[in-house]
Formats: structure tokens, sequence, C-alpha cells
């Protein structure tokens, strides 16, 4: 049966066993704050009183003239100086005006409602209707027509515009550093892309400006590709192949709200070295960014270190030598979903430390990391862990595991393919339950002949789900999901060996099917009965990792194209396979799957869907206008989010 979420409770579930014994003081709001990214908003009320920890902020949100939806509470944030209600609305539409309804609580007196109005960025797009120019490599001249083509960057740049489009043609643009310095305008970008069929080569390259937009290029560098010199907003990455690089996409201090998106990165680490150094897209603590659908090998790390108000999905991260995903200094709204992340030599997300919360971590697929599939040893808070497919070898997630206890836990699978514990939390340190702590409707799978604890707690061992429930007084509604409960789990072995390109989705029968529980904005498109359990729902689209269009990738393992969109209507062809998908049309599951030793790129012959998650519903929907986002942006084709038995309604 179809269950509700648990309301108010879920962001103070235990907030009243944990209460002070101190008299408890009302809430009083005060200052809040709230920015965007072209797919989500973030919120931050901060608040004095409340010592108890009971407030709540009931959140309901709207394109201005739709219907109300419903959203996730925000968390209670008590933690690195910030006393906050916070947290985020996710799988928006770009470029619009949205009307956030926030309504503070407190049993204990005060609270206010307020409503704001928040826009998101807009989906970057090619501008139209400006001057289109053409460029060779060279050292000054021409007049940039298509007979007489600009010779070098130098040349181009000294005439650019705010609405100019670049088309560059093949050749080396030289060896040494080149540097991109007019900007561009919120709708008028300066654009820098391959010509159609063409393939220009560079070496380092240094973005001085504003929208700026670099696509198509094959970069080779054997330090930092791709970086900001001085101040730059809104920046455009995309569909570009970066090989042989330490720091491959590389921030400095003023870079914000960049999108980065369909680029192949192939670092310079053997993955097996368990080299911290070298970063595949390095964020060095900038806010803003949208990072998506990129391929990212041999690097260190995949992606690190973001500030706050970033969305990182739809990325394939393979073979890295380091972690997946390293969130750590993180601040508040950090959100990560839909990723795919397989044989990260460490560990797959890292919070090592959070520096603020509320984080959302959705719908990723980790499998293969050598020491856990969280990395949570230190200072970690108010975290989403909602709708993610977990695979160790032997044991899943150790090191610190009681860190879990300050997170809000659903909806997850986690699977030992061997029989070794899927939670080790060795009591050290010993986080006690807490005002915080909020762990049901989990999956976990292990082998039937095991004989081995599947679960420590508190440095307790227990056999089963079972002994763990009966002794506890978490995952009340969680259960064991056979092995057998998936279509392909295809891991062969422990590291170093190759973990092909699969999607862990569930077979027909499966109990994970329809039983977890209802989280507004986030599973909203469940079809059936409930949301499925873990990062696949039975019945929907396909999730999409990697670049969309015909884009190549590098390395073993690599990113394929299961079912994901991104066409060629809008987009270029990528330097060296590294295509990028279309920025406008309509939308399109495209059809491509990566063999263990190579990938293929998506069908580029399929029509396209818009980078904000363009929408192609299969049913008329009766709520909300959300893309098929809600799985993550994911194949970016925005399915209908049909429900046979819901409360909640939605529309494409």
């Amino acid at each position: 049966m179809s269950r509700t979420i648990l309301g108010t409770s879920l962001s103070i579930s235990l907030g009243l066993t944990f209460a002070s014994a101190a008299m408890a003081q009302p809430v009083v709001p005060a200052d809040l704050r709230s920015y965007s990214t072209p797919q989500s908003i973030g919120v931050e009320w901060d608040v004095t009183g409340d010592e108890d920890h009971d407030a709540v902020v009931n959140v309901r949100y709207r394109a201005q003239g739709a219907s109300w939806s419903d959203a996730m509470p925000l968390f209670r944030v008590d933690f690195a100086g910030n006393n906050m209600l916070a947290g985020s609305v996710l799988f928006l539409d770009g470029s619009t005006d949205y009307e956030l309804d926030l309504e503070m609580v407190d049993p204990d007196g005060g609270g206010e409602t307020r409503t704001i109005t928040v826009k998101t960025l807009s989906v970057p797009a090619v501008p139209s209707g400006g001057r289109t120019f053409y460029v060779v490599p060279g050292s000054g001249g021409g007049d940039g027509s298509a007979g007489d083509p600009f010779q070098g960057i130098g040349a181009a740049d000294a005439v650019a515009q705010p609405g100019d489009v670049f088309l560059l043609r093949s050749g080396d643009y030289g060896g040494q550093q080149v540097h991109f310095d007019t900007p561009g305008t919120a709708d008028q970008y300066v654009v820098w892309k391959a010509d159609e069929g063409e393939t220009p080569q560079f070496n380092d390259l240094r973005i001085r400006g504003d929208y700026i937009w670099i696509e198509g290029f094959d970069i080779s560098a054997p330090d930092n590709a791709v970086r900001n010199e001085g101040p730059s907003f809104g920046a455009v990455v995309k569909g570009n192949r970066i090989t042989g690089c330490h720091y491959c996409i590389h921030m400095n201090d003023g870079a914000e709200s960049w999108w980065i998106s369909d680029n192949v990165i192939v670092g310079d680490q053997e993955p097996s070295s368990g080299s911290f150094a070298g970063e595949g897209i390095e964020l060095a603590e900038t806010p803003g960014h949208t990072i998506a659908y990129n391929s990212i090998s041999r690097a260190a790390d995949g992606i690190s270190y973001p500030l706050h108000n970033v969305d990182i999905f739809g990325n394939d991260i393979f073979e890295t030598s380091d972690d997946g995903v390293e969130m750590d200094n993180g601040r508040a709204n950090v959100r990560v979903w839909g990723n795919r992340i397989h044989h990260a030599n460490n560990n797959g997300l890292t919070f090592q430390p959070m520096n603020g919360a509320p984080w959302y971590i959705l719908r990723n697929q980790v499998i293969g990391s050598n020491e856990s599939v969280l990395k949570v040893r230190d200072a970690v808070d108010r975290v989403l862990l909602a709708h993610n497919t977990f695979v160790g070898w032997t044991r899943v997630f150790q090191n610190s595991a009681g860190w879990i206890r300050n997170m809000t836990v659903r909806n997850n699978i986690w699977i030992t393919m061997t029989g070794d514990y899927i939670w080790e939390d060795t009591g050290s340190p010993d986080i006690t339950d807490n005002w915080r702590t909020t762990l049901d409707y989990d999956g976990f799978a292990w082998p039937d002949a095991t004989t081995n604890p599947i679960f420590k707690w508190h440095d307790v061992r227990y056999d089963d789900l079972a002994a763990l429930q009966a002794a506890t007084t978490i995952e009340a509604h969680g259960i064991r999901t056979p092995v057998s409960c998936f279509d392909t789990l295809d891991v062969p072995g422990p590291s170093p060996a190759v973990i092909p390109p699969h999607l862990v989705t569930l077979a027909a029968g499966c109990n994970a099917i329809d039983a977890g529980e209802v989280l507004p904005n986030i599973n909203d498109g469940y079809i059936g009965a409930g949301p499925d359990l873990g990062a696949h729902e039975s019945g929907a689209p396909a999730l999409h990792y990697g670049p969309r269009g015909s884009a190549g990738t590098g390395g073993t393992g690599g990113s394929g194209g299961e079912s994901g969109g991104g066409g060629a209507t809008g987009g270029s062809a990528g330097a060296s396979g590294g295509g990028s998908g279309g920025d406008t049309g309509g939308t399109g599951g495209v059809s491509g799957t990566g063999g263990a030793s190579a990938s293929a790129g998506a069908d580029a012959s399929k029509s396209d869907s818009n980078d904000d998650g363009g929408c192609g519903c299969r049913s008329a929907r009766q709520g909300p206008a959300l893309p098929w986002s809600a799985w993550g942006l994911l194949a970016l084709v925005g399915l209908g989010r049909r429900r046979r038995r819901s409360r909640l309604g939605g529309m494409c």
C-alpha cells in the first residue's frame, strides 16, 4: 500500500525523545536566505531559541500561477556555528519564478509563515541572432568569415562581444596557455565551440570572465587543463575531451555557478595507485555549480570540494585512485543525485568533514570501493541519504559508521556480495542516538550461505536484520532483500577487478518494489503502490550516466549509454568523441551500451532533451510541473510521473 511521509515528524522524528531536560524555549525566526541553480532552490532560515530542536518548517512550492506541491520539511541544523532550518527543493525547471511557502512551527511556541519568490538560474543556451565567426590556428589576421577565418584565439577575442559564436576548425591552437577574456552576459554568452566535424586541440585553457562558453575541444595538459583566472560567473564547459591531466578542470577563487556537462575526462592516475593527488573536477570550495553527465576516470577523486548550492548529477565516475565524489568541507545544500560510481579505489562518497548542512545524497549507484561506499570519519550532520544502491564485495559501510546516526536514511539498498558487515559501527566515535537519528525503510541483501554477522551497531554484533530490529529502534520497516532480486548484479570480484558498466535494477517480483516511504519532491514519480527501494524505480526510464549525444569515453569500464537522454539537435560533435547533448528540443530515451573495456556513447540519432530535464510524458499527470528529474534529471526524459495509486500528483 502507498505510504505517506511522516509529515513534520520526519525532520524531528526523535526530537521529543532527545529533548533537553531544561525548559524548552520557543523558536524565534531571524534572517532568511535563498539561492538557486537551474535545478534547485536552497533555503537557510536562522533561528534563536528552540534549544530542544523540535521546530520544523513545512514547505510547499509552485511555479507562479501553478498548483502547490509539498516538499520535504527543512532540516533543523545546529552544527558548525549554524543555528537554523535549512534545505532544498529539487528537480525544478530553469529560469522559472517559484513561490515557496515556508511555515515554521514549534510545539513550544513561536514560529512564522513566510512566502518567498525565487527564480531558478537559466539552463545555458547558445545565443541566437548574434554574429558567427570562424577561427583557425594562427598568430593573427583574418576577418572571421568562412573564407578568411581569424587566425588564432587572440585575433578572434579582440573583436568578441556578447552574443558572438566562434566556430573553431581543426588544428593545434598552440602548446602555450590560451586565454579567453571577453565576457558575455546571462543570456548572451560568448561561445567558443568546435565547428561541425572539426577537432580543435588545446593544451592549457584559462577562462577570465563571466558567461564564456567552451565546447567540443580536445584538451591535453599535464597539469591544469581548464581553469579560471579571476572572477568568473556562469561559464560553460561542455562536450570536451580532456585527457592526460593532473587537475583536469580546476577552479580558483571567484568561480561561481559554472555549468560543466557532457565532458569526457581521463586523468593521469593509475587507479590502483591509491594516489590522493589529481582531480577530475576540482571545485576548490566554490559555490553554485552544476556538474552533470560527465565521464570521469583515472583521477584521484572524480569530483571534489563543492562549497554550497551545488548540484552533481548524472555523472559516470570509475577507476579513480581515491574517491568518487569528495564533498569534504561543503556547507549547506550540496546535492548529489543519480551518479554511477564504480571501482573508486578508496571510497565512493565522502563526508570528511561537513562544514554545514543539509546535504542531499539521492539515487546514486556505488559499487566496488576498497574501503567503504561512504566515508564518514569526522563531523557529519544532517544528510538525506535516500534511494541509493550501495554494493560492496565484503563490507559495505565501515570506518566510523556511527556518524550515520546524524542522517535521515530512507529507501536505500545495501548489498554485500560475500556476506560481511553491511554496517560496521565499531563505536569509535560512539555517536549516541539523538534528535537527528532516523533510519528506516532500507533493504539489505546478503548471501544465504554466510555465517558472519551482518551488522555491528554501537559495537554490538547482530547476525541479521531481525536481530538488529529486535535490539534497537532503527529500521523498523527495513527488509531483507534476496540477492536474486536484481536483474543484473555484475561484481566479478574485489578490487582491482573492473566493474562493468551496468544498472542494478530490480527484477519482477522483488520485495523491494513498492517497499519504500513516500518523500515529497524526492520520489513523487513512483510507479505502483509505493516507491521502490534503491536507485532504480521499476518500470521507469533507465537512468543515464555520462555524456549525452555521440560521446566517447576513455579507460576500461567506461560510461555506458544505457537508455539515457541527449540527442544531436542543438549540440555539436565533440572533439575525439567527446560530444555534447543538445540544449534545445524534445525528449528521447537513447540507447547504447557500454562494454567492459570501452563504451559506446548514446545514440545521437534519437531526439535530444533539454539540459534542464525536458519532459516526454507517457501519461497525463495531476500535480506540479516536475520533470523526470525527480529520478535525478537522469534520463532527461521527464517521464510522465504516472501513478496507479498515490496521494501526490504530478505532471510533466
